[in-house]
């Protein structure tokens, strides 16, 4: 049995791949030869061709840079393409990295390392990031639920005693084998 690829999905996927901040068009890259112009303030400009827009950016000391292809004539926007790039990857790294710590009790935790465990969530609350307590039951362990729930209230306690403004966001909750219960920074009782 033979597989063939349609011609047309290729074409497709290039053409998707062309919006992405690394295959922008910047000036002599363009093709059009008129395009729909944007001034560095954001003001529409109008139809406007290429070779003209290109001097009115080296004027300012900017680029010329094609941000939407797929409309007849592009639309071009005149800016620092160097900034625009590093502006992007700043906004997609800061939705890849996470907001939210996670801190790990044991079932057979002692009250000195819940404190241990309590001054660090303290930290992470300090620095505005929302805290996750999760404690994993093995084996013989699940059927001692109310032992698990005993370990959360000193963590709370311990936590408070350190006058740490927080909140709970998710009530405690077991799924499976894990309890866990996801606490953030009070604004109104911050020291």
């Amino acid at each position: 049995m033979v597989f063939y690829r349609n011609k047309d999905s290729k074409s497709q996927q290039q053409k998707s791949s062309s919006t992405s901040s690394k295959n922008l068009k910047k000036n002599e890259e363009i093709v059009a030869r008129e395009v729909n112009l944007i001034d560095e303030k954001g003001n529409l400009v109008g139809i406007i061709d290429k070779n003209i827009a290109i001097e009115m950016a080296e004027e300012i000391g900017l680029d010329l840079v094609e941000v939407s292809p797929n409309t007849n004539p592009p639309t071009c926007k005149i800016m620092s393409y160097g900034k625009y790039i590093y502006e992007q990857k700043k906004k997609i790294h800061k939705t890849s990295s996470k907001n939210q710590k996670t801190i790990r009790i044991t079932f057979n935790i002692a009250e000195n390392d819940i404190l241990i465990r309590a001054k660090q969530a303290e930290k992470f609350i300090e620095k505005g990031h929302s805290v996750k307590i999760v404690l994993q039951f093995k084996g013989r362990e699940e059927s001692h639920e109310s032992i698990g729930k005993e370990k959360f209230d000193i963590f709370l306690e311990k936590l408070s005693s350190l006058n740490v403004g927080f909140k709970i966001v998710s009530e405690l909750k077991k799924q499976a084998k894990i309890m866990s219960l996801t606490i953030e920074p009070d604004v109104k009782l911050k020291k």
